[in-house]
C-alpha cells in the first residue's frame, strides 16, 4: 500500500493544476483502504470518473491499470508512525536495537567503497538513483543535497519498477540501484543487463547472479525489518554524500 500512498502523494505534490487527474488522487488517497475490495467500475464511481478516465490515470501514475495499482494496495506493510513513542515497551526497545546494529555495520563499511562511489559519480556525465518503494524520501533527500554540491542526481522508478523501461542510459553515465531485498533487480535484471554504463549497487542480498553485473556493491546493514528500511537507506547516503563533500567540494571551494 506504501507504494501507492507514494505515488498519490508524488501526484499531488507536483501537480501544476488541480484538474480532474488531481481530485483522482485525491479521492484514492482519502478511500485508500476501501479501494482494495472495490471493483473498477465503484471506484470510478467513488472518484467522479469515467472507467476509462480512471484507468488512464492508473497509467499516468506508473501502474498499467486500475487491477494493478488494487494489487499493491493489497500489500500490507509494517508502518509505525511513532517509531520511538515508548522505550520500554520490549518490542520498541528490540527495534532500537537493530536500529543500532545495522547504523554501526554502515560505520564499519570500508572508506574506500565511498572513496570510489564519490569518484564514479564525479566523473559521470549523468548519474541516476533508481529505486522502488521507500527508497523515494531518501533519493529526494540525496537529490536535494548533491544538487546544493554542485551535481545534479537523476530519480527515475522511484514509484513504480515498471518505470526502469523509461531509463536510457549511454556509456559515461553512472547508474545508483538501491535494492534491498533484490526484488526491483529481479523484476528489472533483463533490461539493467543491456545497460553499457557504469553501475553501483547498493544492497543486502547474497545473490551473486544478482550481484556480478555490477562494477561497484555496498552491502549496509545486518536486519530488514520493515521500519527500519528508510532510516538505513538515508544513513548510507549521508555517507556518500559526505564523502563526495570532502573529496570534490570542500577541497574545491577552500
Amino acid at each position: 500500500m506504501q507504494i501507492i500512498i507514494y505515488a498519490l502523494l508524488n501526484y499531488i505534490n507536483c501537480a501544476i493544476k488541480q484538474d480532474t487527474n488531481y481530485e483522482i488522487a485525491k479521492c484514492l488517497l482519502m478511500h485508500i483502504d476501501k479501494i482494495e475490495k472495490l471493483s473498477l467500475e465503484e471506484t470510478a464511481n467513488l472518484c467522479h470518473v469515467s472507467v476509462s478516465t480512471l484507468n488512464r490515470f492508473c497509467r499516468i501514475i506508473g501502474f498499467s491499470n486500475f487491477s494493478t495499482l488494487r494489487h499493491f494496495i493489497k500489500i500490507k506493510e509494517d508502518v509505525s508512525l511513532h517509531f520511538e513513542s515508548n522505550k520500554t515497551d520490549p518490542s520498541e526497545k528490540k527495534t532500537l536495537e537493530k536500529m543500532n546494529e545495522n547504523m554501526e555495520s554502515i560505520e564499519n563499511i570500508p572508506m574506500h567503497l565511498f572513496d570510489e562511489i564519490s569518484h564514479l559519480i564525479h566523473h559521470s556525465n549523468r548519474v541516476i538513483l533508481l529505486g522502488f518503494g521507500e527508497f523515494q524520501f531518501p533519493a529526494l533527500y540525496f537529490q536535494n543535497q548533491m544538487l546544493s554540491l554542485g551535481k545534479l542526481v537523476e530519480i527515475c522508478g522511484q514509484i513504480n519498477q515498471n518505470d526502469v523501461n523509461e531509463v536510457n542510459v549511454e556509456k559515461n553515465d553512472l547508474v545508483i540501484i538501491t535494492s534491498v531485498h533484490g526484488n526491483y533487480l529481479l523484476a528489472n535484471q533483463k533490461k539493467i543487463r543491456q545497460w553499457n554504463c557504469r553501475k553501483v549497487l547498493l544492497t543486502q542480498i547474497q545473490n551473486q547472479d544478482l550481484v556480478s553485473q555490477y562494477d561497484l556493491i555496498l552491502k549496509y546493514g545486518i536486519h530488514d525489518d520493515e521500519r527500519l528500511r528508510k532510516y538505513t537507506i538515508m544513513r548510507v547516503y549521508e555517507k556518500i554524500i559526505l564523502n563526495y563533500y570532502q573529496h570534490y567540494h570542500y577541497k574545491k571551494n577552500d
